[in-house]
């Protein structure tokens, strides 16, 4: 390949030669000066070669820039500028900024003709650019330049078909659907969207099912498909609160207490032996509710009882005690003040079964005015009223009474009796 300088304004000009087959080959070095001293080109925004051939036709080639600030371009000379041997003319052309154009003087150099060159080649016109303008102008006869313009601005901002990133809100009309297709691209194989009455949906078009629906105006959410988690439908939900404890139901009436779950509270209406403690009451109801078991367990620090009854038919049945020996035991009895306890660890009563029995130390004061010496507690009573005649330590008879309502009285004042009775109670 041939590298030749020269300077456009010089007045001798070196003769240049090329071969016609010197195909992407032939390269024209060029510096431009204003004369003779180097000039910066920078600010052109175009540079196009025209070369004017021995058949006076034309081709217009692009400038490449080796070093505008020095005026410095290379061309590769194309097929169509070698094609005509001869003597061929160049010229520059400089484009600038406001529409503003620089030529430079005309240069010349020879083509010498190939001995291989190929006749079949014709020389012709070049002009890359216009002739492509020419190209795109019938190509967009009766096209809307303006829509496509409009188009390729609107094209900017669209999401890739596939590997893209969205940025904005993806805005669907209510009542249209996404549609998820096979992988065939034949068929839906599901659908999810907003329906008209602005219900929230997924769809199975391979179930031929609804996966799940939400209903803002109730803000109800169903799952429709089969799933792990436990639906409303599924579980009996009032057994106990939320946190696991039973409901709290002071001062109910355990007659209305018919929903299965587990309660507690004191002061219960209709509870076992009209006791008015804290119970713990379970309730089991069956079929239409009318037949219901509830168990009612009284829980302290003094004894443990468990009661269970049964609604038949809507009519409820009377308590049964499931402990029968819950009241066995001791109690101590507290001894009123008409009278002087003389033994500190006597003054109590003992429960087996449905045996009690009393044990005393005590002396009735002399200025006392009332004979009753203490009260024993529901449950530690006779089933009727005991009379009897008991000794003082010297001997001293006085009555002693033991009333159903738990009273027991002793009529001789400033003598001690040391009491020891057994009677029975329910």
């Amino acid at each position: 390949m041939q590298h030749k300088e020269f300077n456009v304004k010089e007045e001798e000009l070196k003769l240049i030669r090329f071969y016609q087959n010197d195909l992407n080959s032939a390269k024209l070095l060029i510096n431009v000066t204003h004369d003779k001293v180097v000039t910066d080109f920078s600010s052109a925004t175009g540079v196009q070669i025209a070369f004017l051939k021995p058949d006076c036709k034309r081709v217009f080639q692009d400038v490449q820039n080796v070093n505008q600030m020095q005026g410095k371009y290379y061309v590769v000379l194309s097929t169509q500028t070698l094609i005509a041997y001869g003597n061929v003319i160049a010229q520059l052309r400089f484009t600038f900024p406001n529409n503003k154009v620089i030529e430079t003087c005309m240069f010349a150099f020879i083509v010498d003709e190939s001995i291989m060159s190929d006749d079949a080649m014709k020389s012709t016109n070049e002009f890359p650019v216009i002739q492509k303008a020419i190209e795109a102008g019938e190509k967009l006869k009766n096209v809307d330049i303006d829509g496509i313009i409009a188009a390729g601005e609107l094209a900017k901002g669209a999401v890739k078909k596939s590997g893209d990133t969205m940025t904005g809100d993806l805005r669907i009309e209510q009542g249209k659907i996404f549609r998820f297709l096979n992988a065939a691209k034949t068929a839906t194989v599901a659908s999810l969207g907003v329906d008209g009455n602005g219900i929230w949906y997924a769809w199975s078009d391979v179930a031929a099912q609804g996966i799940f629906r939400y209903d803002p105006s109730s803000k109800y959410f169903n799952m429709q498909a089969d799933t792990n988690l436990v639906k409303k439908a599924d579980i009996y939900a009032n057994f106990v609160q939320p946190n696991g404890r039973a409901f709290g139901i002071n001062g109910s009436d355990l007659d209305t207490i018919t929903s299965s779950g587990y309660y507690s509270g004191s002061n219960l209406k209709n509870a076992p032996e009209g006791m008015t403690q804290y119970f713990y009451v379970e309730v089991v109801a069956h079929g239409t509710g009318v037949h219901v078991k509830q168990e009612a367990t009284l829980l302290n620090s003094v004894s443990f009882r468990k009661f269970y009854r049964i609604m038949n038919n809507s009519v409820w049945q009377p308590w049964v005690e499931l402990t029968p020996n819950s009241k066995d035991g001791t109690t101590n009895l507290i001894i009123t003040n008409d009278f002087t306890p003389t033994s500190g660890a006597v003054q109590n009563i003992v429960r087996r079964g449905n045996s009690v029995t009393l044990m005393l130390d005590v002396t009735r004061n002399a200025d006392s005015t009332n004979p009753i010496m203490t009260t024993l507690p529901e449950g530690l009573r006779p089933i009727g009223s005991l009379t009897t005649d008991v000794a003082s330590t010297d001997g001293t008879m006085s009555r002693l009474l033991i009333r159903f309502n738990g009273e027991i009285h002793l009529d001789t004042k400033g003598k001690r009796y040391r009491i020891l009775q057994t009677f029975v109670t329910n």
